[in-house]
């Protein structure tokens, strides 16, 4: 792909996350949700990967310099990269209140789940288990359920406490374990397998 192509993705990208904002901002939308401003398991190079809408932001991962970043993007306000660094950051996901951010980064080594605060800042650590990813917060916003590769190709699912401690591991059969969605009362999780 082209940079002027590159440019432009990030282009329509920006003016897609502003669009989506202006209608939740004229429909009273309150609750956090996925937007789809790009296919990551398609191209994982593309300009944006993921958004999340949270309180009038959308927080998303771009390729800058040829490196992802985990962005906010206020309403009529300019993005701002939360991560900064070398390392690989992706896939942020807002917790209910709106006051936090998990994300997956390679920053330590493996791909991780970590958690940091709305403005970026109280970056921790939370999984152990090589390849975590697809991070997804309970509804009270105690709990993030995450994939992770177990046993060299075997995924399965886990839980740990938002502060990072805690973790389990939930299922064990072989296969795939993924996409995990939780009851609206966070009692339980729904996956497929």
């Amino acid at each position: 792909m082209s940079t002027a192509d590159k440019m432009e993705k990030r282009v329509q990208a920006r003016a897609l996350a502003r669009a989506l904002l202006l209608a939740g901002a004229l429909s009273g939308l309150a609750l956090a949700g996925p937007i789809g401003c790009g296919d990551d398991d398609d191209n994982p190079a593309g300009p944006v990967a993921r958004g999340e809408l949270s309180q009038g932001k959308v927080a998303y991962a771009a390729v800058v310099d040829g490196n992802f970043e985990v962005y906010v993007l206020p309403a009529g306000g300019a993005p701002t990269n939360l991560t900064r660094n070398e390392a690989l950051d992706q896939r942020p996901v807002w917790s209910p209140d709106g006051s936090q951010l998990a994300f997956v980064s390679d920053r330590g080594g493996d791909l991780q789940i970590y958690r940091m605060d709305a403005d970026g800042s109280g970056v921790v650590q939370l999984t152990d288990q090589a390849g975590s990813d697809a991070p997804v917060w309970s509804p009270d916003g105690s709990r993030i359920a995450f994939v992770a590769d177990s046993d060299g190709g075997n995924i399965d699912l886990y839980v740990v406490d938002a502060d990072g401690s805690g973790q389990q591991r939930l299922t064990t059969a072989a296969g795939v374990d993924q996409r995990p969605v939780w009851s609206p009362d966070g009692g339980q999780l729904a996956f497929v397998s």
